[in-house]
C-alpha cells in the first residue's frame, strides 16, 4: 500500500492540487497528521479517496467533528485498512494512547500530530527539542513499523527511531509531503 502523507494544511491547500500528487504518485490513501483547519477540505477529500486524520493543535472542534462524521477521525481509534492498522493519537494524547494500546498488533502505523521527543522531526526554530514524550515512549513500547507526524514546521525528517520509521513531511501549506510504502517500509518526500 501506498500512503500520501500530509500535516499542516492550514486552510491553505486545495483540493486539485492534493488530488493530483495523490494520483501522479498512485497512492492507495492519504493520511493527514492534524490542521488541517478546513471541514469543507475534509468533506470534498472524503468524497473523493479515502482519507485517515488525526486532530492537531489547531483544528476546532467543528473540524474534528467533520472528521468524526465523515469517519476518517483516528483519535484513539485503530482501523484496520488492507491489512495493516492504523492507530492515532490525537490531542488527548494520553486518553487515545490508552484506548488504542490493548488493539495494535503486527504491521501497524501510528498516525500523530505530534512527533516523538528528542528527535530530528521535532527541533523548533529556537534549537530545542519540543516534541512528544507520550508519543516516544508509544513507539519504544508498542513498536509501530511507521510513525506520521508533524507539528513542526521547521523539521522535516525522516528517520528510523529502533525499528519505526518516523516521518514529518513539513507543512503541507508550503508543498510538503512524504509517500510512505508499506511493502518495504520506505518513506521519501515529495511534493504537492
Amino acid at each position: 500500500m501506498r500512503l500520501l502523507h500530509l500535516s499542516d494544511i492550514h486552510g491553505r491547500v486545495d483540493l486539485e492540487r492534493i488530488l493530483r500528487a495523490f494520483n501522479e504518485l498512485k497512492a492507495d490513501i492519504i493520511v493527514i497528521s492534524g490542521d488541517s483547519e478546513s471541514s469543507s477540505l475534509l468533506r470534498d477529500l472524503a468524497g473523493r479517496t479515502r482519507v485517515f486524520y488525526v486532530s492537531g493543535n489547531m483544528d476546532s472542534i467543528s473540524v474534528v467533528e467533520t472528521a468524526r462524521e465523515l469517519g476518517m477521525l483516528l483519535d484513539g481509534e485503530v482501523l484496520d485498512v488492507e491489512g495493516i492498522l492504523l492507530a492515532g493519537i490525537g490531542r488527548r494524547e494520553e486518553h487515545d494512547l490508552n484506548r488504542i494500546r490493548k488493539e495494535v498488533k503486527g504491521d501497524w502505523i501510528l498516525v500523530s500530530h505530534y512527533p516523538p521527543l528528542d528527535t530530528k522531526a521535532d527541533i523548533a526554530s529556537s534549537g530545542r527539542h519540543v516534541g512528544s514524550r507520550i508519543i516516544r515512549n508509544a513507539i519504544n513500547e508498542l513498536k509501530p513499523k511507521a510513525c506520521l507526524c508533524g507539528h513542526i514546521h521547521e523539521s522535516p525528517a525522516i528517520f528510523r527511531l529502533n525499528d519505526t520509521v518516523v516521518v514529518n513531511p513539513g507543512p503541507a501549506f508550503m508543498g510538503r509531503a512524504a509517500i510512505i510504502d508499506t511493502e518495504n517500509w520506505e518513506a521519501d518526500f515529495t511534493r504537492i
